[in-house]
């Protein structure tokens, strides 16, 4: 990943052991320099960051993300998904709530993830109109006032049974990056 100087690689881990747990990707590492952290290692290659998994276990195993962050111990951001597991019948509607907070004006995103796949992009909010149409016939309403972005569908098909990560940016700087671990 191309690093400018105003922004950082940010390293998050999303373990086979946490997704049967239902939890979101945790973040391993972050910064603009070479640094290690536990087990891992982060690196730079010609302005590009790498990460190095030490001494790998079974429990590594799982899907790495690298994205690009503002440099600033001043931008406070943040997003809250309450409910770890939604169940409803097919052909039934579902929301999947998430608020957020953010110091200034927030781009929201929702992101799919089914088994043994990649993050998929949904819907995001960037300004205009608060109620955004996304794929697969989602929607989410955004709702400044109450902080929220909600994620829902009329009607639920058994293909929509997946993980959901609600995602909060006050800038969006781009992402990149991607890669898996099977043992």
């Amino acid at each position: 990943m191309a690093l400018q100087s105003t922004l950082e690689a940010v390293w998050l881990g999303l373990l086979l052991s946490s997704l049967l747990k239902g939890f979101a990707p945790r973040l391993l590492i972050k910064g603009s320099k070479p640094s290690q952290q536990g087990r891992y290692n982060m690196t730079y290659e010609r302005f590009s960051s790498s990460l190095l998994i030490l001494q790998v276990q079974t429990a590594d195993a799982g899907v790495y993300y690298c994205a690009l962050s503002q440099k600033s111990g001043l931008r406070a951001q943040s997003v809250t998904q309450p409910e770890a597991e939604v169940r409803v019948a097919e052909g039934d509607p579902v929301t999947v709530k998430c608020t957020y907070s953010v110091s200034g004006s927030p781009y929201l995103f929702w992101y799919i993830q089914h088994r043994n796949q990649g993050l998929q992009f949904l819907l995001k909010y960037i300004r205009g109109d608060t109620l955004v149409k996304g794929n697969y016939g989602f929607e989410a309403e955004f709702n400044k006032s109450q902080t929220s972005f909600h994620l829902k569908k009329p009607s639920v098909l058994g293909s929509d049974s997946a993980l959901y990560f609600c995602a909060v940016s006050d800038t969006v700087v781009g992402a990149a990056g991607r890669a898996e671990y099977k043992p």
